[in-house]
């Protein structure tokens, strides 16, 4: 996904044959305008690993901890880039922690701790924040732009308290069944693009080559990205 959202190469899909993709330049490549260091985070999540299984035990809070001395350590190594504007980024899940991540560094600074980091701020996208709070907003935001009926959300509202992930009875049970009928088909990334990975044979592909082959009229090939980043 980094090369094709964010990097210098994107895939040339009307070019690619088999398995081996045709690469080209990215005109839009954020490494045009920034440096930028991809992290997999905590230990274990992609090509990262730990030399002993007591160090895969980790939490929201150590993660953080082990980001911010990575990048103290980075910087310490690679001086030409210490007085850069820092920017602490992450999708989804990383709503909870980037936030910990840039609290360490400011801590960090305030103790005093070398090198210093020029840290200006942090980027959250589609973010994770509270749980609760994040999913039982999605029905209101739904009625709100008419991809659920007024009488259907009032009912859902009355019966299920504003609760909606844990119905506490059949009529709640209900009106979320006939939510979740009504929004199968929404892209609940970005409800204005089409929902393609909703379709049989989609989801779970492995090889963006295949994706294209299953394009649907109106479906961007970002899109089908995404699908098999889930």
């Amino acid at each position: 996904m980094d090369v094709t959202l964010l990097g210098p190469l994107n895939f040339d899909y009307t070019r690619s044959r088999g398995s081996k993709p045709v690469l080209v330049l990215n005109p839009f490549s954020w490494t045009k305008v920034s440096n930028v260091i991809y992290l997999d985070t905590p230990v274990g999540a992609g090509f990262s690993y730990a030399k002993n299984s007591d160090a895969y035990k980790t939490s929201d809070t150590l993660s953080s901890k082990h980001v911010h001395d990575f990048l103290r350590k980075w910087v310490r190594d690679h001086p030409r880039f210490i007085n850069n504007p820092l920017y602490i980024a992450g999708v989804s899940y990383s709503g909870i922690v980037v936030p910990i991540i840039a609290q360490e560094i400011y801590n960090g600074n305030e103790a005093g701790n070398k090198p210093h980091l020029n840290i200006n701020g942090y980027i959250i996208g589609n973010p994770l924040t509270d749980r609760d709070t994040d999913f039982n907003s999605r029905i209101p935001y739904a009625n709100r732009f008419a991809l659920l009926s007024d009488p259907l959300f009032q009912s859902a509202k009355e019966n299920c308290l504003g609760d909606y992930l844990n119905p506490a009875n059949s009529l709640c049970a209900r009106d979320l069944s006939e939510v979740d009928e009504c929004l199968m088909f929404i892209n609940a990334y970005n409800i204005l693009e089409p929902s393609c990975g909703s379709f049989e044979g989609t989801r779970g592909a492995s090889s963006p080559l295949r994706l294209l082959q299953l394009q649907q009229t109106g479906c961007r090939v970002i899109i089908y990205l995404s699908v098999v980043a889930e």
